[in-house]
C-alpha cells in the first residue's frame, strides 16, 4: 500500500518538474522570435525551442493525470 502512494507521488511530481521545464523553453522560445525576426537567428533553431518545450510540456501535463510517457521515453533513450 505504501509503495503504490510513493509511486504516485513520484509521478504527480515528474508531472510537476517537466510542465515547469516545457514552460521554461516555451518561454525562452518565445523571446528568441524576436532574433528570429530580425534575421539573427535561423529558424531552424526557434522550431527546435519550440518542440522540446511542447515536447515536456505535454508530459508533464500528461504525467499529472497519471500517464508517465515521457519518463518511460527518456528511460529507454538514457538509461544504456
Amino acid at each position: 500500500m505504501g509503495e503504490t502512494r510513493v509511486v504516485l507521488g513520484l509521478g504527480l511530481m515528474n508531472g510537476i518538474i517537466f510542465s515547469i521545464i516545457g514552460t521554461v523553453v516555451l518561454i525562452i522560445g518565445v523571446r528568441v522570435i524576436s532574433f528570429v525576426i530580425d534575421g539573427d537567428t535561423p529558424w531552424p533553431i526557434d522550431a527546435l525551442i519550440f518542440g522540446v518545450g511542447f515536447l515536456f510540456t505535454a508530459g508533464g501535463v500528461s504525467a499529472l493525470f497519471g500517464k508517465n510517457w515521457l519518463a518511460r521515453l527518456l528511460i529507454v533513450i538514457f538509461a544504456r
